[in-house]
C-alpha cells in the first residue's frame, strides 16, 4: 500500500497529465512538459512506451522548442483514470440508493403498522 505522500504524488501526476491532455492534439513544449516530468530520463521511458510522442524540433527566436504530442498509451491511461473516477462515483451512488431503499421499506412498514392500529382503534 502506498503511502500518504506517494499517493498525493500520484495525485498531482494524474491532474498535470489530465491537464496536458486537454491540449490534445495540440503539441506540447518541452517547458510545460518538464513541469510535469522534470527529468529527461523519466521523459525517454514516456517516449520509448509510447505515452509521449517526440516531434521535430523548431527553431525561433528564443532557441530550439521540442515538441511532444501525448501517445497512444497516454490516452489509454487517461481513459482508464476516467473509468476508475465514474466506477467510485457509481459504487457511492449505488450505496446511496441502497440506504434510500431501504429507508423507504422502513417507511412503507411503519406507514402499514400504523394503518394497522388506526384500523384496530377504529374497530373497537
Amino acid at each position: 500500500m502506498a503511502n500518504k505522500k506517494q499517493r498525493i504524488e500520484v495525485e498531482e501526476f494524474k491532474k498535470e497529465w489530465r491537464n496536458l491532455h486537454q491540449g490534445f492534439p495540440r503539441y506540447l513544449y518541452s517547458d510545460r512538459l518538464e513541469q510535469v516530468v522534470p527529468t529527461q530520463e523519466v521523459r525517454d521511458n514516456l517516449i520509448k512506451h509510447g505515452f509521449l510522442l517526440k516531434c521535430i524540433p523548431t527553431q525561433d527566436k528564443n532557441g530550439t522548442k521540442h515538441p511532444y504530442m501525448l501517445g497512444p498509451n497516454s490516452l489509454s491511461l487517461i481513459s482508464s483514470w476516467n473509468t476508475e473516477d465514474l466506477s467510485k462515483r457509481t459504487l457511492q451512488l449505488s450505496k446511496d440508493t441502497k440506504f434510500l431503499t431501504k429507508v423507504v421499506i422502513f417507511l412503507s412498514f411503519l406507514s402499514i403498522a400504523v394503518s394497522g392500529v388506526a384500523i384496530y382503534l377504529g374497530l373497537r
